[in-house]
């Protein structure tokens, strides 16, 4: 290499490795798979099985469903599994009841195999929580794939997906499933 090309490569490393320097850090991840009290475990492998619980309500059974089927298995790496309840290893177990007020649906990992990993939890729906506005099907299908969440490790917090806490503005699909950013939270960590 002649020294005029010599200088210009060491010249464009030096302008490389200070550009480098003045870029901005990416941005930080949010938390995932934390527990309690915001966000769930994450679940025991890529099978993620599910129950109806004793008495669990047959009108709940579509929207859990949804949750399981649609939201879970079809948009993320996740394949959903129906089994009879067994507690040493179906990932959810569905109940319906009566919940404090303004809680609409809960999760809670019974039994944990390690700091960030459930092997089994309970999702329970309050169907009289959750009916409260003009859009009830859609609402408890949103509340379902939002407790779904938390059984893959997400957090409370989405704004534009089934993660957001509360009622749905519209009908949209979108309130229903999982977006990009928390797919790939669930594809990554699965």
């Amino acid at each position: 290499m002649t020294p005029g090309r010599l200088a210009s490569a060491a010249f464009a490393l030096a302008l490389g490795v200070s550009a480098g320097l003045l870029r901005p850090a990416p941005a930080a991840a949010d938390a995932f798979a934390i527990g309690p009290p915001d966000a769930g475990w994450k679940g025991d492998s890529v099978i993620h099985t599910f129950c109806w619980g004793a008495g669990f309500d047959v009108a709940l059974q579509d929207n859990a469903n949804w949750a399981m089927g649609t939201s879970l298995n079809r948009d993320t790496d996740i394949i959903d599994s129906f089994e009879a309840c067994n507690q040493a290893q179906t990932d959810v177990e569905w109940l319906d009841a009566n919940l404090p007020v303004g809680v609409r649906g809960q999760y809670s990992c019974q039994i944990k195999l390690n700091a960030d990993t459930c092997n089994h939890a309970h999702v329970t729906l309050d169907p009289a929580e959750i009916n409260i506005g003009p859009l009830d099907e859609e609402d408890t299908s949103k509340t379902a794939c939002h407790e779904a969440g938390h059984s893959v490790g997400l957090i409370h917090g989405g704004f534009t997906d089934c993660m957001r806490n509360g009622e749905i503005p519209n009908n949209l699909e979108v309130w229903r499933v999982y977006n990009g950013h928390h797919i790939f939270h669930i594809n990554q960590a699965h």
